[in-house]
């Protein structure tokens, strides 16, 4: 019975204190449906969501466990556990419009208009994100237990009382 808790708080030890520490990456192009991903309590990663466009600045929705929030592109954050819904809100893009202007003169030989070519810059603001936008998960290590402090205290506790009866096991 010793050797068996002894064993057994062994390996309850052992697998309390690995991780998977391999890196995974997946990179999602959002489109119009919104992108939902559920992350397990024992995933440890980053999420950063970015456009490639650099005119555009695009804003998307994110909800997490039901809390929402309104984002502007780039986005970074620690990846908690829990559902992810991500999706797009608005763009803003700046367009250069080219306005023309008539001025008249009041000259003694009379009246001459010239036309001038003013830049404008106006932005226009869009319901529906069109720019590509990339959301990129990255998950930096997976522990294989969700309560690990509690399994190496367990495992411990088998070990110490399997030696506890062993001690016993020999004064008798």
């Amino acid at each position: 019975m010793k050797s068996v808790l002894i064993a057994i708080g062994i390996a309850l030890l052992s697998l309390s204190l690995i991780s998977i520490n391999a890196h995974i990456t997946f990179t999602r192009t959002l489109t119009q449906k919104p992108f939902t991903i559920s992350i397990p309590s024992t995933a440890v990663g980053v999420i950063t969501i970015s456009s490639n466009s650099s005119n555009i600045t695009v804003y998307i929705t994110i909800s997490h466990n039901g809390k929402i929030s309104i984002e502007k592109l780039p986005y970074s954050t620690d990846l908690s556990p829990g559902k992810w819904v991500i999706e797009g809100y608005k763009q803003i893009q700046s367009v250069i419009v080219k306005k023309i202007i008539n001025e008249t003169e009041s000259l003694k030989c009379g009246n001459i208009t010239t036309q001038k070519v003013i830049n404008q810059s106006v932005k226009e603001i869009s319901g529906t994100v069109t720019s590509p936008v990339y959301v990129k998960i990255t998950i930096l290590k997976v522990n294989p237990l969700a309560h690990t402090l509690e399994v190496k205290l367990i495992g411990l506790l088998m070990i110490f009382s399997g030696i506890i009866l062993w001690i016993l096991e020999k004064i008798k």
